[in-house]
């Protein structure tokens, strides 16, 4: 199954997506801030840094993954877009997981039922119930590809 995440706002704040997965009504999501890394003399993508900035748009293989964290929760892997530390080590663990701000995420994603505005900030809500629904919605045999667009 094939998984869109149309991003519709990259701001300081944070980064604001539609989640579609076929046949289901859409997922909101947020994530981190867009923070560029840049590689002296790269003319590779730039991935964003690590534990500060949104997942780097492209194509993802979803796989189910044990989190020390979070549990059990679909982990976003890529073939076709580096993501690397400024270290050079590669960016791990991109995982689809419960958060209801950008502050709770750190290069993941976390989706919701709706957006909230609240004292003052842009989230998810009842995000818990999103993670539910997207572990009922992907059956954990089954291959499953994410599109993260811009």
């Amino acid at each position: 199954m094939i998984i869109r995440l149309s991003r519709h706002e990259l701001s300081a704040y944070g980064t604001f997506g539609t989640l579609i997965v076929p046949g289901k009504p859409p997922l909101c999501t947020v994530e981190r801030a867009w923070q560029p890394f840049a590689a002296a003399g790269s003319k590779r993508f730039d991935a964003g840094v690590p534990f500060e900035s949104c997942v780097p748009p492209g194509l993802y293989r979803l796989e189910w993954y044990k989190s020390p964290k979070y549990g059990f929760a679909w982990h976003l892997v890529s073939d076709d877009v580096t993501l690397t530390q400024a270290e050079g080590g590669e960016r791990f663990a991109c995982l689809f997981h419960a958060a209801n701000w950008p502050d709770q995420v750190q290069g993941c994603v976390a989706p919701g039922l709706t957006f909230a505005y609240v004292l003052g900030r842009w989230g998810v809500s009842d995000s818990s119930k999103a993670i539910e629904r997207l572990h009922d919605w992907l059956p954990r045999n089954a291959p499953h590809e994410l599109v993260i667009a811009a």
